[in-house]
């Protein structure tokens, strides 16, 4: 898988004293426990390196966003209010402005860091029975998923990602609703019928992957009773059907 990482990655003297401080202070866990399964079928990775850049393009766009704001602000404020008669009085309007500058100015490199983190501590694992994911820093989020209740597994691009050549796989399981949740509630799902691998570069081999997975976690009989067939009907309630029409056979072939 081209985009699996094995080290730590911002590992610099600087940023790794401030990384480990940081993560010490939120108490984020170093790395994910795998789920349930065999140890040797475990595969760990993470987001494409050029999802941090599609999240730095995002980021900048706000904060663009927010600075042409300020200026607008400023220029309003020198050339309309503090002229205005009727808010002359008021000597806070230029304390107002500076503290707005200071704050989106002391906010840059903090959410800058907290993007850089919230990149690395993405974690996506695979096992033999279920996945996991895990994202976040100030919130952290986990969803573990079993292969026998999967359902659907699809591939997601928007217009950003497709430049960057990203895309999102999205792996839905039985009793998820239809609507698209990848912004709703974070990278691992809106619900708890959905997890999102974001940020992959090679989104058609995972999907092979977790494909392969899922059949042979079902053909090993490892599945869940409720596992969820094409033809919608699980083993259980066929066998079931099965040794119905057997006994009614029989009653009809008994004197």
């Amino acid at each position: 898988m081209t985009s699996t990482v094995t080290g730590a990655r911002g590992s610099g003297t600087g940023i790794g004293v401030l990384r480990s401080l940081t993560l010490r202070l939120l108490r984020v866990p170093a790395r994910p426990q795998p789920p349930a399964g065999d140890a040797g079928s475990v595969v760990t990775f993470h987001a494409a390196r050029r999802y941090f850049h599609y999240k730095v393009a995002i980021w900048a766009i706000r904060q663009l966003g927010a600075l042409a704001a300020l200026v607008g602000g400023t220029l309003f404020l020198m050339n309309f209010v503090i002229r205005s008669p009727e808010f002359a009085r008021f000597t806070g309007w230029g304390l107002i402005e500076v503290w707005a500058w200071a704050a989106f100015i002391t906010q840059l490199p903090f959410s800058f860091m907290l993007l850089r983190l919230d990149f690395e501590m993405r974690w996506y694992i695979l096992a033999d029975r279920s996945l996991r994911i895990r994202e976040g820093t100030l919130v952290m989020r986990e969803k573990t998923m079993s292969y026998a209740n999967i359902q659907n597994i699809s591939i997601r691009r928007n217009p950003l990602q497709r430049i960057f050549g990203l895309a999102t796989v999205a792996v839905r399981a039985a009793g998820g609703g239809s609507g698209s949740s990848e912004h709703k509630g974070g990278g691992t799902g809106g619900h708890t019928h959905e997890a999102l691998f974001e940020g992959v570069d090679n989104a058609d081999e995972i999907r092979g992957i977790l494909r392969e997975r899922i059949r042979r976690h079902r053909d090993s009989g490892l599945g869940d009773p409720d596992d969820i067939y094409d033809d919608g009907a699980s083993p259980v309630l066929a066998a079931a059907r099965n040794v119905l029409e057997e006994a009614r056979a029989l009653r009809t072939v008994t004197p």
